[in-house]
């Protein structure tokens, strides 16, 4: 073989192995990632954190000493191609050559849906609560407060409180330390309903109080969410 057929030759196996590279690229980019912001409220420990998305972006503390780490951390996109059937055909014909401009098209989607999201941990290690960095005060308050509300709920309803007081009162400690941590200022009326469930809660204690009745008034005052907060009635 000449050295002219030599070299064409090669320039083909070269360009054959390029296109099996590159083909099915921008199906990758499209589902690398998590399929929802679900997936990150599934994982409770620090250690399960690292394990699906490895070191983080920056770690610090929040204002109460507890460890905070921020990610950025990539989310699955539709498929440029999924519903249009004359993308996939061209795909095909191309034999993988339409994919090469479909890369950086599915590059740039997947960059605009990266999460940022921050994760707070307790001493055991444990996910305390996640909250979305790019979103208001307003809104990372609501996440970080919503768990403990529930939280707090369920342990009223099972009568797991020996004190009442006690455990409204480190309910309310640990909103002012969420808040402080999530960049939030508390409103006077969000200040006043989280003193006011204290006094609440030593006239449980006292017995001038049944524990029903003022666990009404509980999800009278904290709704279903905080940021909504206040015990007066209209």
């Amino acid at each position: 073989m000449n050295p002219r057929g030599m070299r064409n030759r090669w320039l083909l196996t070269l360009g054959a192995i390029t296109l099996a590279a590159v083909s099915g690229c921008s199906v990758l980019i499209a589902k690398s990632g998590v399929s929802s912001v679900g997936e990150i409220y599934k994982l409770d420990t620090r250690a399960v954190v690292r394990d699906t998305f490895g070191e983080p972006d920056e770690t610090g503390t929040c204002p109460d000493g507890r460890i905070v780490e921020r990610r950025t951390i990539r989310q699955q996109v539709p498929w440029v191609c999924h519903d249009s059937s004359g993308c996939k055909e061209a795909l095909v014909r191309s034999v993988g050559v339409f994919d090469v401009f479909l890369v950086p098209v599915m590059a740039y989607q997947s960059e605009q849906a990266k999460l940022h999201y921050a994760f707070v941990y307790g001493a055991d290690d444990r996910v305390l609560y996640r909250y979305n960095v790019t979103a208001s005060p307003s809104e990372r308050m609501v996440s970080a407060v919503r768990p403990l509300t529930v939280a707090l709920y369920g342990q009223l309803d099972e009568r797991g409180c020996p004190s009442w007081e006690g455990c409204l009162s480190a309910y309310a400690v640990e909103v002012r330390q969420r808040a402080a941590c999530v960049g939030y200022t508390l409103t006077p009326e969000e200040a006043e309903t989280l003193q006011l469930l204290e006094a609440l809660a030593a006239e449980v204690d006292a017995g001038r109080l049944t524990p029903d009745d003022t666990l009404a008034e509980l999800h009278w005052c904290l709704g279903s969410a905080p940021l909504s907060w206040s015990c007066h009635r209209p």
